[in-house]
């Protein structure tokens, strides 16, 4: 694969819980070999461990989920709509309604942050048809993850983590387990929170969803973003 501009020739390695990319060469025009991984880094080293890529990232959006919640309520209040209008609203008729897609997404934390600490799962939030009902599961969420000490995740990466996926159980080693199940499923989760938000006239966007982006006067929401 041919790269334009400045390039780093790196390799992946796995020490100690931590996936490393080390620096080998730097230049410009290389044609990557077979295995070599390519990446366009202004650091000489980078390295993340599977504690870092997992609970700081859950709580972030915890937080972000929890401004969508108040959003939403606030909604309600300002149409003079009842409340079972917006959680139990769906994108489709067949899909989960926001209250459960919210629920969920907290859970996953769960799902993925406790076995990783090689700790057993605590008890799943459940609906309760308020939206206190999710502001109180998102804020136990968050007590539990804090509980949960760095130093527990030493070595994680040699566990074989589990979950009901569906009708059918997965079991994958912990960096597949965070990276490609984990984590998807929590922003998939959180994402359809959003959308049916959206779709129910909900004054939101990508500022509110992931609290980086910043619009103009005349796009406060965002609803008019580019991307």
């Amino acid at each position: 694969m041919r790269h334009s501009g400045e390039w780093v020739k790196s390799e992946v390695v796995g020490v100690g819980g931590v996936s490393s990319t080390r620096l080998l060469e730097v230049g410009s025009g290389f044609v990557s070999p077979p295995g070599t991984v390519c990446v366009f880094l202004s650091e000489v080293y980078m390295s993340i461990g599977l504690y870092d890529a997992s609970l700081p990232v859950f709580l972030r959006y915890l937080d972000r989920l929890l401004g969508l919640v108040e959003i939403a309520e606030a909604h309600v209040h300002s149409r003079n709509l009842a409340v079972a209008e917006i959680l139990g609203a769906r994108l489709a008729p067949d899909m989960l309604p926001f209250e459960t897609q919210v629920i969920i997404a907290a859970n996953f934390t769960l799902r993925a942050c406790f076995p990783l600490a090689g700790k057993a799962l605590p008890p799943y939030a459940e609906a309760t048809g308020q939206f206190d009902g999710l502001r109180a599961c998102i804020a136990r969420t968050k007590v539990l993850l804090d509980s949960l000490d760095s130093a527990l995740f030493s070595g994680c990466e040699s566990r074989v983590l589990e979950s009901t996926a569906g009708n059918t159980v997965v079991s994958l080693e912990a960096p597949e387990f965070l990276f490609q199940y984990a984590l998807p499923n929590f922003f998939f989760h959180i994402s359809m929170a959003y959308a049916i938000l959206r779709s129910h006239g909900v004054a939101l966007g990508k500022a509110q969803f992931d609290g980086f982006h910043v619009y103009g006067a005349q796009d406060v929401h965002g609803s008019r973003s580019p991307e």
